[in-house]
């Protein structure tokens, strides 16, 4: 192994001279850690003979405020409900990219054929670091397909509350 130092740059070399490590390679700055837990509320979308409602959300829950060079998340999330609905009760995910908590395709229909494979029903979650904050992003779609229904009868898709407790390092890579 070799050490070597120069005009602000540190590198070594193994036997080889192959570099083993390097000051010039960009490493994660860790600026801010935090953990904690987040519950999101339950959203539902509903159909009855004359009326419903859709939910098409994209929202960023505040967890904290963090240095404003920070662009990055790293970290781990577990993802908790009361009810066996979408991916939850499982341990520990990786922090970094979309948790994809639920998913339902929409099926083609008579009426609507050209909404074949389009994503019907999500919810996905995304921890993210932007001008000095660390947020989740929440985004949920749900909409009822157009199906017949009589009298009072009432069409509804639900995602549960949703605890994510979340160990995160906040920073960029300098």
């Amino acid at each position: 192994m070799s050490f070597h130092a120069q005009a602000g740059r540190i590198w070594i070399a193994d036997t080889n001279g192959d570099v083993v490590f390097d000051t010039n390679e960009k490493g994660f700055n860790g600026t801010d850690y935090l953990t904690g837990s987040i519950t999101l509320p339950e959203r539902e979308a509903w159909l009855t003979k004359n009326d419903g409602a859709s939910v098409d959300v994209d929202q960023d829950w505040l967890l904290a405020n963090v240095n404003t060079a920070a662009n990055t998340v790293i970290g781990a999330f577990r993802a908790d409900a009361s009810v066996a609905q979408g991916v939850v009760n499982l341990g520990w995910f990786v922090a970094n990219g979309t948790y994809l908590h639920y998913f339902d395709g929409f099926a083609p229909s008579i009426t609507q054929p050209t909404l074949h494979g389009q994503p019907g029903l999500y919810a996905l979650y995304t921890f993210m670091a932007r001008g000095g904050q660390a947020v989740l992003n929440e985004r949920v779609r749900l909409y009822c397909p157009n199906v017949s229904l009589s009298g009072s009868q009432r069409y509804s898709i639900t995602i549960k509350p949703l605890t994510l407790t979340y160990k995160l390092y906040v920073g960029t890579f300098t």
